[in-house]
């Protein structure tokens, strides 16, 4: 999703079909899945953060992304309670 754009990374797959277009990919229910479950894992981690031992990491954490976790909130109503 748009607000969690500052999460960068590379997924392997092997359910991922490799000779198709873009427009067929994106209508992909394994794409679909695996987006769930990169959303769900970066809730994950978010929430470690903010019960650690050390407060300054989620403090810094916040300042430097906490304006698209706010947009997050506003965009996102699967994941609004999270």
């Amino acid at each position: 999703p748009r607000w969690l754009k500052f999460v960068k990374g590379v997924v392997d797959s092997d359910d991922l079909p490799l000779n198709v277009s873009r427009e067929i990919l994106q209508k992909s229910k394994v794409l679909s899945i695996i987006n769930k479950r990169l959303v769900r894992k970066s809730l994950d981690m978010f929430r470690d953060l903010a019960e650690d031992e050390d407060p300054s990491k989620y403090i810094m954490f916040w300042n430097n992304f906490g304006k698209y976790l706010k947009v997050g909130v506003i965009e996102d109503d699967k994941n609004k309670k999270e």
